[in-house]
């Protein structure tokens, strides 16, 4: 009879589904590293809502991805591999989500190239129907939240 141990049990990931940074370019994206636990972690942070333009998310988009890329706590994923890879290096694997459909204006083609693929397949998944409500509802951005820091 065998009495050895079962293998060490792996720490839990740390998966924060909608975190939230201020909407600006020069945002503490290194607010971002307090999220590392023994485990891994992912987080997926907020870009936009549906106050804000595409035009605005992408720019703030392009800001964070390059300094999130630049900070080696933090690895930019786009696939699972890339939030197992960030997890052994005992990084933060950070992804992008939108609030709602709004700042996409009604379009979901190039998602993947101004999000993550995760955040992509998300975009592919509005419905024709979800994209006319979003769109009816934010026909107008005068008076709404700007993005800051340009």
């Amino acid at each position: 009879m065998s009495h050895a141990s079962p293998p060490p049990r792996r720490p839990p990931l740390l998966w924060e589904q909608h975190c939230c940074l201020p909407l600006e370019h020069r945002a503490d994206i290194g607010e971002l590293a307090r999220c590392r636990r023994p485990g891994g972690s992912f987080v997926s942070v907020n870009a936009g809502y549906a106050p804000h333009r595409a035009d605005d998310v992408t720019g703030l988009l392009m800001s964070w991805r390059a300094r999130i890329a630049a900070d080696g706590r933090l690895r930019l994923a786009a696939s699972v591999e890339d939030i197992d890879a960030a997890a052994r290096a005992g990084q933060v694997a950070v992804a992008f989500d939108l609030e709602d459909s709004g700042p996409l204006e009604g379009v979901s083609t190039g998602c993947a190239t101004s999000t993550t693929s995760a955040s992509a397949r998300c975009c592919r998944a509005t419905t024709p129907a979800a994209r006319r409500a979003a769109a009816a509802s934010t026909t107008s951005t005068k008076g709404s939240p700007p993005v800051v820091g340009r």
